[in-house]
């Protein structure tokens, strides 16, 4: 559903060792991104609630108990276009790994040799290179990606992997994500950055059976929540090829044990990692054959 406003949240986190655990349970709560501010404020939007009170309410009581604190929290409407237009303030090219730069569409540098220059509108979606999700994550990608690699891109968000992965040179990138907006923005993103032959955008929940149904593939990126990716965990496993790959993100610097110990029994075993502000992502590959004691 497209939405002609949005409820602005403004967080002030206690302390900077906190700012990433209310962030990510903003993002858990429904939040589309969360920018972190000059001041050390947390900005944020989600779509109209029915009861505006009860939700802040409940979204309060669910941060304090994230940062152990008090966190204060101060709220606006916010017309759409003006929401897109706060998201382009302050975004400039990036570059996130030794062969990737990233670039809003209104200032683009000059590609890099051998390289990949992605550029895009995030506009509602998330995933800009602004977040360390994102970074980290296209970081792992970098190294990750075979020419001609068969790849599930799940929540693509602003399509920023899928495009990345076509780059890098893959075959096929099937991107999927459940949100209308998220899935508009990433079709022009991939139509703008010449991605279109080799980067599908499907709109849908992603499932288990999902996944699963599209095996064999060489590898699965997810810059999802760990609810999520623990969910989907046997999906992974059933959408893989022996010692294909899973790259997960989203995840903060102190579930990674437990993501890596839930996976093990699927015959996931992790092989690289990254981690920035306080967030985390690994490269888990399939084992073939029973998963090891």
């Amino acid at each position: 559903m497209i939405h002609d406003r949005w409820l602005a949240i403004l967080a002030r986190v206690p302390d900077s060792a906190s700012a990433g655990l209310v962030a990510a349970e903003l993002v858990r709560e429904g939040a589309r991104a969360v920018l972190e501010q000059a001041d050390g404020t947390l900005l944020t939007h989600f779509p109209p609630p029915a009861d505006v009170p009860a939700f802040l309410a409940t979204l309060g009581s669910e941060l304090n108990r994230a940062a152990g604190r008090p966190v204060d929290l101060r709220w606006h409407w916010q017309p759409h276009e003006e929401w897109a237009e706060t998201w382009r303030r302050g975004l400039r090219p990036t570059r996130v790994s030794r062969r990737i730069i990233v670039a809003p569409t209104w200032d683009v540098p000059r590609a890099p040799d051998g390289g990949v220059l992605i550029t895009l509108d995030p506009g509602v979606a998330f995933g800009t290179a602004r977040h360390a999700s994102t970074r980290c994550a296209l970081r792992l990608l970098d190294t990750a990606v075979r020419p001609g690699a068969n790849i599930a891109d799940v929540g693509t968000g602003s399509g920023i992997l899928a495009i990345a992965a076509a780059g890098l040179g893959a075959g096929r990138v099937l991107a999927a994500d459940n949100d209308p907006l998220a899935c508009a923005a990433a079709r022009d993103n991939v139509d703008a950055n010449r991605a279109d032959d080799a980067v599908e955008i499907e709109e849908r929940e992603v499932s288990p059976h999902w996944l699963a149904a599209h095996h064999p593939l060489d590898g699965v990126a997810a810059n999802i929540e760990s609810g999520v990716l623990t969910a989907l965990l046997p999906g992974f496993a059933a959408a893989l090829a022996p010692g294909g790959w899973l790259l997960v993100s989203g995840l903060l610097a102190e579930e990674s044990g437990d993501f890596a110990y839930e996976a093990a029994p699927f015959g996931f075993r992790l092989r690289d990692d990254d981690a920035e502000d306080g967030w985390w992502a690994g490269i888990l590959r399939l084992v073939p054959g029973p998963a090891d004691g």
